[in-house]
């Protein structure tokens, strides 16, 4: 009875070196089929501003070329209306007012007897 048992016992420890061989071997066949993400945040761009989108104002050839070659969402959601808070929540992945950021450099502007707004304590850095 002893020997199947060593046998056994081999026959565990070669499958899980091959299953690890394969494992290793699978492993650029995996990360070559990872998505390309590219992320491009532009500010104050119209929706309908690039070569792609229809615009006969604006040339922007690369753009173009790239649009063609890739997957294109065009329903999308700015964070805020401003450029700061807006880069600072897509950056982090939180809410636009979290990240402390709500405009670029100072909320302090002007004379402080013509605001309208009280200036709030602004984040410069995430």
């Amino acid at each position: 009875m002893q020997p199947p048992k060593k046998k056994s016992h081999l026959m565990f420890k070669v499958s899980k070196y091959i299953l690890l061989f394969g494992a290793l071997l699978s492993v650029p066949l995996i990360a070559e089929t990872r998505p390309n993400i590219l992320y491009i945040n532009v500010d104050d761009l119209g929706w309908g501003e690039l070569g792609y989108t229809g615009s006969k104002f604006y040339e922007s050839p690369q753009i173009d070329k790239l649009a063609a070659q890739s997957m294109i969402f065009t329903a999308g959601y700015a964070p805020s209306s401003n450029c700061a808070p807006s880069r600072a929540a897509c950056q982090t992945g939180q809410w636009a007012p979290r990240t402390g950021v709500y405009t670029v450099l100072s909320s302090a502007r002007g004379p402080s007897h013509a605001r309208k707004l009280i200036p709030i304590k602004n984040t410069t850095h995430i």
